[in-house]
């Protein structure tokens, strides 16, 4: 029985040097390069590389949702966002190329779809209620989260972000993954964070094992501070909150 690995990413806000660092941590734990790349949105934002951060994903990416961020970037409307976030969300998309914006903005806002025959996978940035702005947190009731599992389509998993915060959570018969945040972690660790996948045909399998990588904090505060982005949001990078 084939065991497929899978990369969960989330939240990457245009930290190009946090996802070098991850990606090569990733290429150390499989030995090369997982199956399947499944990132959970917010691609774009509070950060100063959103270009790059795009060609990437358009090059490596085999799913990709849409986050808040990357809407607001995408339409250049940041209403309802903090000073700091609706500062860097406008200057993202002044730096966006056409193309690139018009990619962002063309992202789903959630996918179900099967790798094997016999499960599947839901994905969302935020929660099913909310898709993109929903916060499902790894504190709330179980009752909540059962409430949630019930309005997705039958799943052996459900992916998502937004909170920056890795956890994972049996719900049922569904497992709830959040792999934290690549480029702005607030789980009071400063290193990059991703989830790696081990599963198979066998919906009762699954091997698993978060990923943290350090990176130049400093080199990306420096390019923030450049480039006139709020030093709150460069200084945050350093304590990982």
């Amino acid at each position: 029985m084939p065991i497929l690995k899978v990369l969960l990413l989330a939240d990457i806000h245009s930290n190009i040097i946090a996802l070098n660092a991850i990606m090569e941590k990733v290429k150390e734990e499989t030995n090369g390069k997982p199956d399947y790349i499944i990132t959970l949105g917010d691609y774009v934002g509070y950060n100063c590389y959103p270009n790059e951060i795009i060609e990437y994903a358009k090059k490596n990416f085999d799913v990709m949702i849409l986050g808040n961020h990357d809407l607001a970037v995408a339409l250049g409307n940041a209403d309802g966002f903090n000073r700091d976030a609706k500062k860097a969300a406008l200057w993202n998309n002044q730096q966006l190329s056409l193309e690139n914006r018009t990619y962002l903005s063309f992202l789903e806002q959630q996918q179900h779809f099967f790798i094997f025959d016999s499960w599947s996978i839901f994905c969302l940035h935020g929660h099913p209620v909310d898709p993109i702005n929903g916060y499902l947190r790894p504190d709330l009731p179980e009752s909540r989260y059962k409430q949630f599992v019930s309005m997705i389509p039958t799943s052996r998993f459900l992916f998502c972000g937004h909170t920056h915060l890795p956890f994972l959570k049996e719900v049922d018969e569904t497992t709830i993954i959040n792999p934290g945040s690549v480029g702005q972690p607030r789980d009071r660790d400063p290193r990059a964070s991703a989830c790696l996948l081990y599963v198979s045909e066998d919906k009762n399998y699954l091997d698993y094992k978060f990923i943290r990588a350090e990176y130049d904090v400093t080199e990306v505060a420096r390019a923030m501070r450049k480039a006139d982005l709020p030093h709150r949001l460069a200084e945050r990078l350093f304590f990982g909150e």
